[in-house]
């Protein structure tokens, strides 16, 4: 049973935030001829290197020049949906695996050689392995490959390549609130506090939020921004008494720590509305309910009317 498993491949994919650029090879002092395509290879790791372009004559890993393998992982980027076609030059056995699919196998000992193959492919990052091996003679190895739209073959750009999957998922918002520390939390005067609160789908660097009062920017032009507690973070600014009045719009800029940029927030759950003028009065006047209404005696009602400018809360009048 342990041999069985140690035969079978399990590919373990590793993230990072960039790509590496280039990919990674393993050299074998086996030359692994009649391993299956993607298991696991045979023998002693001899040597180990990096490759931007895959284009050697006469390798000798380690100083062996014949009996050898080699396995070169990682990822290659499709930079638009199509179908892709590839071409290996080898001495000798040559395979060529995207994704777990064979789409170059010539597994054969020969003399140097172009072997092709192609596969439609999604655009973004799909799991490359080359596999070859060298029998004896001379020894050659190339991979290339014509993207859609390309009349040519090229070595595939460096900025293609990667040892690892690169993080190219965008962040998401969720739970995004709004409020004021004022008694009323739909409201805000100069000097309170309004709070936006939020909560990123994976780490984040710090956002960037940008307040508007009334259609205006607001006053306070220092934002203060805290990350609370894992992906959550606040975005807090003071009202000011020369914010414009009215409702309290936002827009929370944010990217990931490896620079993909989420698109930007407007709205979520709770609002705020911007007041800070002054209510005033109008209309007011005094009058007793005495039949003289300027004269008031004892048992009397006096009555005091006024208008206020907008709703206000049940006013102290002092007599």
């Amino acid at each position: 049973m342990l041999v069985l498993l140690s035969s079978i491949l399990i590919p373990c994919i590793l993230y990072s935030s960039q790509p590496t650029n280039n990919l990674y090879a393993k050299y074998y002092d086996h030359p692994n001829k009649w391993t299956g395509a993607g298991a696991n290879f045979l023998g002693r790791v001899i040597h180990t290197r990096t490759f931007t372009s895959i284009n050697t004559s006469n390798y000798n890993p380690a100083g062996r020049g014949d009996y050898w393998s080699v396995v070169i992982e990682g990822y290659i980027y499709a930079p638009q949906n199509g179908t892709y076609r590839f071409r290996t030059l080898s001495d000798d056995g040559i395979r060529v695996i995207i994704d777990g699919t064979t789409v170059i196998n010539n597994w054969t000992d020969h003399a140097p050689r172009y072997d092709y193959g192609s596969r439609s492919l999604q655009t973004g990052w799909r799991r490359l392995r080359i596999e070859m091996y060298e029998w004896g003679g001379g020894a050659r190895l190339q991979f290339a490959w014509r993207p859609p739209n390309q009349s040519s073959y090229s070595y595939p750009p460096s900025n293609y390549l990667s040892q690892t999957l690169p993080d190219t998922t965008a962040p998401t918002l969720s739970n995004v609130s709004i409020t004021s520390d004022n008694s009323t939390a739909t409201l805000a005067k100069a000097n309170d506090d309004v709070t936006l609160t939020f909560t990123a789908s994976e780490a984040i660097g710090t956002p960037v939020v940008t307040f508007r009062s009334g259609g205006d920017v607001i006053t306070d032009g220092s934002v203060v921004y805290s990350n609370t507690s894992g992906n959550t973070w606040t975005a807090v600014y003071t009202a000011n008494a020369s914010d414009t009045d009215g409702a309290v719009t936002y827009s929370i800029a944010f990217n990931d720590t490896t620079g993909n940029a989420g698109t930007a927030v407007t709205s979520g759950s709770g609002s705020v509305t911007t007041d800070t003028t002054a209510p005033a009065l109008s209309g007011v006047s005094i009058a007793s309910d005495n039949t003289t209404a300027t004269l008031a005696k004892a048992g009397d009602n006096v009555t005091l009317t006024f208008t206020a400018s907008k709703s206000i809360s049940t006013p102290t009048v002092t007599f």
